[in-house]
């Protein structure tokens, strides 16, 4: 990057498509808050990390893995039977009923590898159905707001066309 100000833009302009994609992920990482904290009480604080990850097809599958380290060590026993019933089964999570914490997370840890399961906040399939939901909810709303449009007038006489133009200005 340039020392001046003044040559930003120039740099910027003769940069590579994958370099200015690079340097807008760069920008972007640093102004995006997706932690998420449970005393937060703002509904859509984190729609722009949402949707940042649904834009870019973020699958945390290939980048994340339960462990009792990273996770299942940290929540209570009913959410890692949660877990287990959603990636394994019902039978599953039922031998895992009688153990106490760390026993249950540690088998918990074994039964959930490999199968791609990520706790909800980890999860973009959702967003991805959510967004395609707004857009149709866009698209309903811009019928609706087309319908209250005020539709275009025409002039039916030159005088009528010469007292448009003179409104139009």
């Amino acid at each position: 990057m340039p020392r001046e100000v003044v040559d930003l833009w120039d740099s910027i302009a003769s940069l590579d498509h994958a370099s200015v994609m690079a340097l807008f992920a760069h920008c972007v990482s640093l102004t995006v808050n997706a932690v998420k904290q449970p005393w937060e009480r703002k509904p859509r604080a984190h729609e722009t990390a949402d949707r940042l990850a649904s834009a870019v097809n973020l699958d945390m599958k290939a980048h994340w893995t339960p462990t009792v380290r990273t996770h299942l060590g940290r929540i209570t026993k009913a959410h890692i039977l949660d877990a287990v019933r959603e990636a394994a089964s019902e039978e599953a999570a039922d031998r895992l009923l009688d153990l106490k914490k760390q026993p249950m997370a540690e088998a918990a840890e074994q039964l959930l590898a490999g199968t791609g399961w990520l706790p909800t906040v980890l999860r973009t399939d959702q967003l991805a159905m959510s967004a395609e939901r707004q857009d149709g909810a866009v698209d309903a709303r811009s019928a609706d707001v087309a319908e209250l449009e005020p539709k275009q007038v025409q002039p039916n006489t030159a005088e009528e066309a010469e007292a448009f133009n003179v409104a139009a200005e």
